[in-house]
């Protein structure tokens, strides 16, 4: 970033002319709120949701609105003709953008080269850091092996902060297990349960690294699916078991719900009836919560039924 900024002359202005004015009249000067994960003198990164807008936006007021109603962290004027060619497509994306001023009256460009190489910098260090795929020998053959993904290098260049490189980390984690978990899916769906078993391991392996409760939950539960196909029912059981309690520590009903109706069944088929019991204490407590319309009220009335004659058999 300075190599770059001494290039462009977009060095970082003065603490002085980063103002922050109040929402209403009189519109007075106010003091920046504490920010105890701000580094003095370097970028901070935030994740959120971008609104874009085809108009200028000076009105503080509609600023705090979006924040208020819909936890807005900018507003920009370029990525929602992006955001329209990727919905199209079935794609996602990422918008990157530099903050340089408050969306209020007092606008200038003071801060706006700065942003932009701000900007520039952490897209560069995701990309960088980046898993990449192995070129494939055959990529003519449409039953070859899927690409493998390889671990991303660190990246330490020039003038990069620590906290761009951790949040540039933390999305290019996400984005690969997240192609990962479409990978081992896939081959799946393919038959090639080993290949999506091995996919599913690697994909763990990252959302460990990267301390992302969802996305470990739901690999949890990829490991699980791949186990149960793959015939291995001891994994499959303790699989689906992690990831229902996950999914339970996430409140997350619904998922821990698909988990345990095909947790139940397994246990059962292997005599684990008391180790089933309070999966199934579970499933009817949320049956009875769920609204009458529930997707897979029907799917949970049948395990019910097969874990009661079970206990019937049992005892």
């Amino acid at each position: 970033m300075q190599r770059a900024a001494n290039l462009v002359g977009a060095t970082r202005p003065e603490p002085s002319t980063d103002v922050l004015h109040a929402s209403r009249p009189p519109f007075q000067a106010l003091k920046h709120p504490l920010d105890r994960k701000r580094i003095e003198g370097q970028p901070r990164i935030f994740f959120g949701p971008i609104a874009s807008t085809n108009a200028l936006l000076k009105d503080p007021v509609d600023r705090d609105r979006l924040r208020e109603q819909h936890g807005v962290k900018a507003v920009e004027m370029e990525a929602s003709g992006i955001a329209d060619a990727t919905w199209m497509q079935r794609a996602g994306y990422l918008a990157v953008r530099g903050i340089c001023d408050y969306c209020d009256k007092y606008q200038n460009d003071d801060w706006h080269r700065y942003a932009a190489l701000v900007a520039a910098a952490y897209a560069r260090s995701v990309i960088e850091r980046m898993a990449s795929d192995r070129p494939s020998a055959r990529p003519e053959d449409p039953s070859a092996e899927p690409l493998a993904m390889t671990p991303p290098m660190p990246y330490r260049g020039v003038g990069t902060s620590l906290s761009m490189l951790t949040a540039a980390d933390h999305i290019v984690d996400q984005l690969a297990i997240t192609r990962l978990h479409a990978h081992a899916r896939q081959r799946g769906r393919n038959g090639a349960w080993e290949t999506a078993r091995q996919l599913a391991e690697q994909s763990l392996a990252l959302a460990k690294r990267s301390d992302q409760p969802l996305l470990l939950a739901e690999t949890y539960r990829l490991l699980a699916d791949t186990a149960l196909h793959g015939l291995d029912y001891e994994n499959a059981k303790l699989f689906y078991e992690e990831a229902a309690r996950r999914f339970d520590a996430l409140d997350l009903p619904k998922d821990a719900s698909t988990a345990r109706l095909l947790l139940v069944p397994l246990l059962l088929q292997f005599g684990h009836v008391e180790r089933s019991a309070r999966h199934v204490a579970w499933l009817r407590t949320y049956l009875g919560r769920a609204e009458p319309g529930t997707e897979d009220r029907s799917d949970i009335e049948d395990v019910l039924r097969l874990a009661d004659a079970a206990q019937e058999s049992a005892t």
